[in-house]
């Protein structure tokens, strides 16, 4: 039986053990799982490690780069620990903020049982219409990441979940608020569609927008930094030579043989020539 591993980031809603309380009961309630949860506390405030029973622990993060700091963390004491788990979910307390999650409307059995039979990583599709490019690799499709799964040999594969840290970021966007047209470096490892997509989404599309000001660079060089990884966490599952699927693909295939699934998701959602 496939074993979920569940590494959950709180920082926005207070108390991450309160936050995670609504994901729990749709898991273990409505679809009868019995995950191990690793809750990692953002927050400056946090409490610290403790356990909360046999199968779930909290630990402290730092919220150094966001969500993507905390899971790494998560990973990091999950591995420590030998925790049991085939197939992660990787979550932050964002995941129902806007709408109902989209997770709630498939079963998670089924999506936990095709990411580790397709070795795919699975979550909500995310595309903007263009061919983003980042570090001279393209991308026009991507995991949304404030909910997704990702099967046990492609987490111990990727290593890391962060790509653009503290440091990095200044490879893209200057260090103090540059005023003007010209918002990120023109040595910028990114294109133009990928410079309008980051702009679009947090100044305009974004739940949470953030006007482009002096007072607001630091938290939108942070939700660039976010968007970033994002963005890389898909292409370097498809670097390794794993695929990204949507919570809704077909079981069909799956009847068919695992090969024809993945030549078919390999169609839906193509890797560009290197």
């Amino acid at each position: 039986m496939t074993r979920l591993a569940v590494i959950y980031v709180g920082f926005d809603k207070g108390d991450p053990m309160n936050s995670l309380s609504g994901l729990k009961r749709y898991l273990e309630e409505k679809w009868g799982l019995s995950p191990t949860y690793v809750v990692v506390d953002n927050r400056e405030s946090g409490q610290g490690e403790k356990p909360f029973g046999e199968n779930c622990f909290l630990i402290q993060g730092d919220n150094s780069e966001r969500e993507f700091s905390g899971w790494q963390e998560g990973l990091n004491f999950f591995f420590s620990r030998r925790l049991p788990g085939d197939v992660f979910l990787l979550a932050n307390d964002s995941f129902e903020a806007v709408v109902p999650s989209y997770l709630r409307r498939h079963d998670p059995s089924s999506i936990m049982w095709k990411s580790e039979l397709l070795k795919a990583v699975m979550g909500r599709i995310d595309s903007n219409g263009s061919t983003a490019m980042l570090y001279g690799k393209m991308i026009s499709a991507w995991v949304n990441t404030n909910c997704f799964f990702v099967p046990g040999e492609v987490m111990s594969r990727m290593g890391k979940v962060i790509t653009v840290d503290r440091e990095t970021i200044n490879d893209f966007l200057p260090l103090s608020y540059p005023g003007g047209s010209e918002v990120f470096l023109k040595s910028a490892p990114i294109n133009d569609a990928c410079k309008d997509h980051l702009m679009k989404w947090i100044t305009r599309e974004w739940y949470k927008r953030i006007p482009l000001s002096e007072d607001n660079w630091w938290q939108f060089r942070e939700k660039v930094k976010a968007m970033l990884n994002e963005l890389a966490f898909s292409i370097r599952v498809r670097q390794l030579g794993y695929i990204v699927l949507p919570y809704s693909f077909s079981s069909f295939a799956l009847q068919r043989s695992t090969e024809v699934a993945k030549r078919l998701a390999r169609k839906v959602y193509p890797r560009r020539r290197r």
